[in-house]
């Protein structure tokens, strides 16, 4: 019957019905309460939260997930890093700047503690901080972050990764509220060339962002072919 609840809510979301799948994931949620697909299942319903809008809900859902990996042993685990940036953004978005600082901050010294910490891993938790320091408007150490995350990951020969190009997208941001729109623009080219390597809504958000610069800083320029090359 647990395994039949959770399937039952993976294809009520896909059928939109998302009353029916959050019915069917609160039954399978209790059911798998003590199995390793319990934090599966809270991603999955804070996904779902997120869709419909409930805030709250999807907030106390990804706290839930966040007490059970740290209190399972779980930390190294995709699913906490996921846990940890979500409720992160979810935090910063609620206006709870302060739990955002302290659970990013938290984040990192735990990762640059641990020798074994893969660079992607901790230049994507820097990138997060700097971000939320963005939408605080505080420039100085959002682009401290956003640096360190370029840096760490430019050290370790990454420069091709999608993780890089993420980080080069947030920097023009950072540059383009600065009004360096040079930097930005510069920052969003290369960001673009990574990405036309891969299929990506990060290519189409880049896209737009540099012909938004271009538009901007010059009647005569090669914006509509970046769209159309998206």
């Amino acid at each position: 019957m647990s395994e039949f609840n959770l399937n039952s809510a993976r294809l009520a979301v896909l059928l939109y019905r998302y009353e029916d799948a959050e019915k069917y994931y609160s039954k399978a949620e209790e059911a798998f309460k003590t199995t390793p697909k319990y934090v599966v299942i809270l991603l999955e319903q804070s996904a779902l939260y997120g869709v419909n809008g409930e805030k709250y809900k999807q907030l106390n859902t990804l706290s839930k997930s966040l007490i059970t990996h740290r209190s399972q042993n779980m930390t190294d685990s995709t699913s906490y890093t996921k846990t940890v940036l979500e409720l992160g953004k979810l935090h910063t978005e609620m206006g709870r700047f302060e739990r955002a600082d302290e659970l990013f901050s938290n984040y990192i010294s735990d990762l640059e503690s641990n020798e074994t910490t893969e660079p992607e891993k901790l230049a994507v938790a820097y990138q997060s901080l700097g971000n939320q320091r963005y939408l605080l408007q505080n420039f100085k150490d959002a682009d401290k972050y956003l640096t360190q995350a370029r840096n760490l990951l430019i050290e370790n020969g990454l420069q091709k990764t999608t993780e890089y190009a993420s980080i080069l997208n947030s920097l023009g941001a950072l540059y383009e509220a600065l009004a360096n729109y040079k930097n930005a623009e510069s920052n969003y080219r290369k960001a673009l060339r990574i990405s036309y390597e891969e299929e990506s809504g990060l290519r189409i958000a880049l896209a737009t962002n540099l012909a938004n610069i271009l538009t901007r800083t010059d009647a005569q320029n090669d914006s509509i072919l970046v769209l159309l090359n998206q």
